[in-house]
C-alpha cells in the first residue's frame, strides 16, 4: 500500500463524479491495483461502503446526509436530519468509517451571515451527541463557496468554541486556504488538534 513519506499515512482519494469513478467495482479494482489504501465516499456510502471494506480499503470519510439541514431555521428539519444521520452514522461506523464529511453551507445564503452562523451552531450542537455516541467525528471542509460558514480561521475558531464538542473537527484541505490567501502551515499549527482527516 502506498503511504506518505512522513508519518506513513495511507494514501487514497475522494470518489469523484467523473465517468471513470461511477462504477464502484471498477473504481475499487483500480484503487487496489495502484496501491491506494483509502477511499472517501459521498452520499453513496451506505450502498458502496461494504464493497470498499471487503476489498481491504479503508473508508476515509463518508458524506454526512443533508448538509444544509444543519444550517436551517426549521427546528423540525434539524431534528429530522439528526435522526436520519443517527441511523446512517451507526451503519457506517459498523463498516469502520468514523469520519463524516460536510461543507457548512447555509440553507439560505441570502440571510445575514450572523443568522446563518447561529443556525449552524444550533444544528451542530444537535448533531454532536449523535457523533459522540457512535465514536464518530464531523470533518468540515473549508471550501470557500457561496455563504460557507467554516472556511476562515476566524469562523472555524468560533465554531469549535461555540459548538463545544470534541466530535467537531476539520478536513484539512490546504488548496482552499491558499486560494483565500491563508498560510496553510500557520493554519495547521493552530488547528492540528482538530484535524481528523
Amino acid at each position: 500500500m502506498r503511504t506518505t513519506r512522513t508519518g506513513a499515512f495511507p494514501i487514497g482519494f475522494r470518489r469523484g463524479w467523473s465517468d471513470w469513478q461511477k462504477d464502484i467495482n471498477s473504481l475499487i479494482a483500480w484503487s487496489v491495483q495502484h496501491g491506494m489504501g483509502v477511499l472517501d465516499l459521498g452520499a453513496d456510502a451506505v450502498t458502496d461502503g461494504a464493497l470498499v471494506s471487503a476489498a481491504g480499503l479503508t473508508i476515509g470519510s463518508a458524506d454526512l446526509k443533508k448538509w444544509t439541514a444543519f444550517t436551517c431555521r426549521d427546528t423540525d428539519g434539524v431534528l429530522q436530519a439528526v435522526e436520519e444521520n443517527d441511523a446512517y452514522i451507526g451503519e457506517m461506523v459498523a463498516l469502520g468509517c468514523t469520519n463524516f464529511f460536510a461543507v457548512l453551507l447555509p440553507e439560505d445564503p441570502e440571510l445575514p451571515r450572523h443568522r446563518n452562523y447561529g443556525y449552524a451552531v444550533q444544528g451542530l450542537r444537535a448533531l454532536a451527541p449523535v457523533l459522540e455516541k457512535h465514536g464518530a467525528r464531523l470533518v468540515l471542509e473549508g471550501w470557500p463557496g457561496n455563504g460557507a460558514l467554516a472556511c476562515t480561521p476566524e469562523t472555524i475558531r468560533a465554531l469549535i468554541h461555540d459548538v463545544g464538542s470534541e466530535a467537531i473537527g476539520l478536513n484539512y484541505d490546504p488548496s482552499h486556504l491558499i486560494r483565500m490567501g491563508i498560510d496553510p502551515v500557520r493554519f495547521l499549527r493552530e488547528f492540528a488538534p482538530h484535524v481528523f482527516h
